[in-house]
């Protein structure tokens, strides 16, 4: 009735109504102890990583072109242009030497920071993040402590910190996705792994034969659990080849200007897999032993390290075949999970020597890697000189290089080491973008005339007198300078002995600078005056032969 009063019912004495279940959010379920311990190792090797590559950069101690080669590039697609490198030649697309289009994700933050230390500081940054998924993944199957042990035992690994001593390369892309791609195979994402995998072949040409040997273990994993996951990755294994085939025989020789692919000559020069073998014997003794223990070779992750180590031991480039530079970062996320893949199974083993070696190992491991990092780039951060500001005096000697007439110090270049060796005067924002190795003695181009705060061609007069000053003082006069070729220059002795053509106003006839009082044109030896090296403007004879 709708009248009736409303009585509530009470249960009986002693029993209990079950309250609803109600599950906590996403955002506060429980999560494991040490959830964020792969976070916080990235972020301290970051900063030892950005640290050792900006002190690097500002004390003029870069080991090649590769930084200025890519600085130019991450330029050029930030403004929406061209990948064209002069440092590799006139016009010249850096597609058409190694392909990397990933390169391009810097562009953005170039664009915002328009710095060479932009890109070490990326480059420490993707390091640094493949620590992320090879931490997670070993605590996954190891326990915390082993797997924090593994982390910093691979953040440390020899393979990373020589790479992150090398300036910048495109390899720093690879390194995050192997990780992440192998640490989701570990953890059966069959697609998730083979998702990670296919950018490899934006990053350089010859990853697409590591994207097949990661589809590869996929398919010996999932044969039996996933039929479907496995004939995905048998197409992705088939895809990475033939990428591979497309950009050495068709992509790469579109964007160079001869034709071809340069590094033929180097990959293919012969059976050369027993030449330099002591040199490759080491090579493979560190890269299993300090990082390993030699367990890495009981996993088949393993394999995905065969495309690499192949090429370059079978390469005639003795090069590829050492610790130096960075071809072994790839191989370091790679060892570091197989390593914990090997575990889960060692430490199960029915054999007790083999348990308690698997047992120790991880702290063996990270052990292993503080102990050479005494001897690893990483060791220069606990010398005081790596953080100290270099002087103008520093910055002008390290521009002109050792003086021609003096011994070289230890250290310094020398004439006969390759010019990629050199110290590299390409980088320096402070003044200017340049690089005085490309041009004639005592020539300047800026590349970068955009800089805030100084007007180009008072950059430019400050570099030239600067380069006058301190490269060019004592450098032998040109052949056609002799006293029997022009009778105004006479020969006088110096006190050490070593003669040297002098002008009518008795200044020293190869000495840059100020004009002497006969006017002479230094470049064809005609009156006009000017400097040696460089077009007199006042040269009737220079202006037209149009030197």
């Amino acid at each position: 009735m709708p009248n009736a009063p409303r009585t509530l019912s009470v249960p009986p004495q002693g029993i209990r109504i079950p309250t609803p279940v109600t599950h906590p959010p996403r955002d506060r379920r429980p999560r494991p102890p040490g959830h964020r311990d792969p976070y916080l190792l990235a972020a301290v090797l970051f900063a030892a990583y950005a640290a050792l590559s900006v002190a690097r950069f500002r004390h003029l101690a870069s080991r090649s072109w590769d930084l200025g080669i890519f600085e130019q590039a991450v330029r050029a697609y930030a403004h929406l242009r061209a990948p064209v490198v002069d440092l590799k030649g006139p016009g010249f697309n850096v597609l058409g030497d190694h392909f990397s289009p990933i390169t391009a994700l810097l562009a953005p933050v170039y664009r915002l920071f328009p710095s060479p230390v932009t890109l070490l500081v990326a480059q420490a940054a993707l390091f640094a993040l493949s620590a992320v998924p090879v931490t997670r993944a070993a605590v996954r199957l190891v326990g915390r402590r082993r797997g924090l042990a593994l982390g910093i035992a691979y953040g440390l690994s020899w393979g990373i910190q020589r790479a992150v001593d090398f300036d910048f390369h495109e390899v720093c892309f690879a390194v995050p996705l192997i990780a992440f791609s192998l640490e989701a195979l570990l953890d059966r994402r069959w697609r998730r792994a083979l998702l990670w995998a296919l950018p490899l072949v934006l990053v350089k040409e010859d990853l697409g034969l590591t994207v097949a040997a990661i589809a590869l273990v996929v398919v010996l994993r999932a044969r039996r659990v996933s039929p479907r996951a496995a004939r995905w990755a048998l197409a992705v294994a088939a895809a990475g080849v033939a990428a591979t085939v497309v950009t050495l025989t068709v992509v790469v020789p579109a964007f160079n200007t001869s034709g071809g692919y340069d590094y033929w000559s180097k990959v293919d020069s012969g059976f050369a897999l027993f030449d330099g073998t002591g040199t490759k014997l080491r090579t493979l003794a560190w890269l299993l032993i300090p990082t390993s223990g030699l367990l890495a070779l009981r996993s088949p992750l393993s394999v995905v390290a065969l495309p690499t180590l192949g090429w370059r031991l079978l390469s005639g480039d003795e090069h590829y075949w050492g610790t130096a530079w960075h071809y072994s970062a790839v191989l370091m996320p790679v060892v570091a999970l197989a390593l914990a893949d090997a575990l889960t199974a060692a430490r199960c083993s029915p054999r007790p020597w083999l348990r308690s070696y698997a047992n120790q190992l991880p702290a063996a491991t990270a052990a292993a890697a503080l102990a050479l990092t005494t001897a690893l780039p990483l060791s220069v951060l606990s010398e005081a000189e790596a953080y100290r500001t270099p002087g103008p005096r520093h910055r002008r000697r390290a521009h002109a290089g050792p003086h021609p007439g003096r011994r070289h110090r230890r250290g310094q270049h020398r004439p006969d080491q390759p010019a990629d060796l050199a110290l590299p005067r390409l980088l320096d924002r402070r003044h200017g973008e340049h690089h005085a190795g490309l041009h004639r003695p005592g020539e300047h181009r800026p590349l970068d005339r955009r800089r805030r705060g100084i007007r180009p061609r008072a950059a430019s007069a400050r570099l030239l007198r600067d380069r006058r000053r301190h490269a060019g003082v004592r450098r032998p006069p040109p052949p056609h300078l002799t006293a029997e070729d022009d009778p105004s220059l006479s020969l006088t002795a110096r006190r050490s002995g070593r003669a040297a053509a002098r002008s009518p106003c008795g200044r020293p006839a190869h000495l840059p600078g100020r004009p002497c009082a006969g006017r002479r044109c230094w470049r064809c030896s005609s009156p006009g005056g000017g400097s040696p090296g460089w077009r007199s403007p006042g040269c009737s004879t220079c202006r037209s032969a149009g030197r």
